[in-house]
Formats: C-alpha cells, sequence, structure tokens
C-alpha cells in the first residue's frame, strides 16, 4: 500500500505456511517469530536470503521493538540477517528501555 493506506502485517515463524519473500509499502509492520516488530514505511524480507531490510521515507524512522525486553529503537533504515543474528543500524536514532 501507500503511505495513509491500512497497516501491512506480516507475522514470521507462525503454523501453516512459509513466507518466501514479501515486500511492504506505507504503514509496515512485521513480527519476527514473536520477539520483535519492526515498523517501517518501506519492509522487504527475503527467506532465501535470510534477510530483512527496513526503511523510514520523508523523515519518518524505522521502529525495532523487542518484545522480551520491552525496548523501543529507531533508525533511518535497518538490515537484519537472519542467518547471524546481526542487526546492521543506518543512523541510528533513540533507544527506549522500560524503568
Amino acid at each position: 500500500g501507500r503511505a495513509g493506506d491500512a497497516p501491512a502485517n506480516t507475522s514470521l515463524g507462525s503454523a501453516g505456511g512459509e513466507l518466501l519473500w514479501a515486500e511492504a509499502l506505507g504503514s509496515a509492520v512485521l513480527t519476527v517469530e514473536g520477539q520483535r516488530e519492526i515498523y517501517a514505511d518501506r519492509l522487504l524480507y527475503d527467506a532465501e536470503g535470510r534477510e530483512i531490510r527496513a526503511t523510514g521515507q520523508q523523515g519518518n524512522r524505522v521502529r525495532v521493538r523487542d518484545l522480551m525486553r520491552g525496548a523501543t529503537s529507531t533508525f533511518s533504515a535497518m538490515r537484519w540477517d537472519m542467518t547471524s543474528d546481526t542487526i546492521e543500524f543506518i543512523q541510528p536514532g533513540s533507544i527506549v528501555t522500560p524503568e
């Protein structure tokens, strides 16, 4: 969808199917294995490459919410290598943790 459309929700690691590749535009939310939520204007998921890329557009930030810790971080963009479980943050912003 375009900015202003209803959010595109994709869940990885859910029973009953396998998501191989997806791209979402607009207000996109991706829940990864019940551990993290990624909010972005553009999300790209590649199962074969085991990679997630997320970007914000027009001054918006990517938000990554760690559901286990309750922390939320913001960035201009991010690249998550799911094989090595490493996340590359581009122009990091704030990190908010529960008290």
